[in-house]
Order: C-alpha cells, then sequence, then structure tokens
C-alpha cells in the first residue's frame, strides 16, 4: 500500500501499489503453469522499485515472450491444473491472463509489466517509479512533510517517516541527508537514542 496525506480530509488516503487483479492473475498463472516435478517455489520477491513473481518452468513452445504481449494460444503445461482453475473461477480458458495484467497495470497509471525467462523459471515483473524519481518529482513536499513530522516527534525514526508519508526509509534517508546539507535539520546525539531539532 502507499498512503498519503490530503488536506481537508481527517484519515489517510490508501491505495494498492499494484492492482490487486493482476497480482492475482500473475499468481494463479504461475501456480497453475509451474514444473510441478522441479523442487523450486512459487517465489513472491518485494522490491522498492518491482515486484517479481517466479514460477519453475518455462513457455510452452511455441509460445514466446513477446506473444505473451497480445492474444495468444492458449498451451499450459498443466492442462488439467488449469481447466480446475478455469472451473473454480481463478483463471480463464483463453491466454488472455498476460495481456490483462499488462492492461491493468497501465490503467493503474503504471509502467508495462515485463516477462522474463531466467534460471529455469518464468518472471512476471511489475515496476513502479523508482524512489530516486520520486524525490526529485515531489521532493518539495516530501521534504515539508518531513519537517513538519520531526516538529511534533523530535524523536521520531527514518522507519516511522516512511510509514508516515508512504515512502521507503531508503528515500526518508535521502531527504534527511538533504535537509541537514541544507541546515534545515540537525541531529543531536547518537542514531539511537537521540532526536532531530529543525533550526528554525
Amino acid at each position: 500500500m502507499k498512503a498519503w496525506i490530503e488536506s481537508g480530509k481527517l484519515q489517510r488516503q490508501e491505495k494498492w501499489l499494484y492492482p490487486p487483479d493482476a497480482i492475482r492473475e500473475a499468481l494463479a498463472n504461475a501456480l497453475a503453469h509451474r514444473n510441478y516435478s522441479s523442487p523450486s517455489k512459487v517465489q513472491v520477491r518485494i522490491f522498492d522499485d518491482r515486484l517479481e513473481i517466479w514460477n519453475p518452468g518455462l513457455l510452452t513452445l511455441p509460445l514466446t515472450l513477446e506473444k505473451l504481449k497480445g492474444k495468444h494460444d492458449s498451451i499450459p503445461p498443466n492442462p488439467l491444473i488449469a481447466k480446475a482453475f478455469f472451473w473454480i473461477k481463478f483463471a480463464e480458458d483463453v491466454g488472455s491472463g498476460t495481456s490483462k495484467i499488462i492492461q491493468w497495470c497501465k490503467e493503474w497509471g503504471l509502467p508495462e509489466p515485463t516477462y522474463e525467462e531466467a534460471g529455469g523459471g518464468f518472471v512476471t515483473v511489475f515496476h513502479n517509479s523508482k524512489p530516486e524519481q520520486v524525490i526529485q518529482k515531489g521532493s518539495e513536499t516530501s521534504s515539508e512533510r518531513v519537517i513538519s513530522e520531526i516538529r511534533e516527534n523530535p524523536s521520531i525514526s527514518a522507519q516511522e517517516l516512511a510509514q508516515m508519508l508512504g515512502i521507503t526509509s531508503r528515500a526518508v534517508e535521502k531527504h534527511l541527508s538533504r535537509l541537514k546539507e541544507k541546515g534545515i535539520i540537525k541531529r543531536i546525539g547518537p542514531d539511537f537514542g537521540g532526536h532531530w531539532k529543525v533550526t528554525d
């Protein structure tokens, strides 16, 4: 989830960082189409700038990574599992899931997800704006909010700031570093047990 405070609203606003329908579809694909003879597991890897869903097993020929972006034949490696997923409404039977994932991400305002084959497995990669780009686009607003939170709670930690502002701890550290360089804030005492001071 990403969260932010809007003027005139008492409650913080929240939104899923990635579209839930796309995540559900990617997970269903990973479980239905994985290579069950492999000891590897389906994995969800979460990073600051992306989310990756891995499953063991490669595409079934003649499918290619490029074909997944549009209409394509449904060639499941595990047809009985795919049929079961269809009957319990976890998947469709027409090979449209990967193109729908792309559509949902675009409608969510995200970059187009990518499909990869790596290490004997298939990977769906969801992308969001990199933390560095987010700071450059909205650094003034975020910095003002950092200062405001420090005024209210001088002992606040970077992790607590990240949770309140809906950004990563690394992004908070960059804001703090810039504010210190400008002389707007300074650290009193050690990292653990000290506190912040806003220099008026």
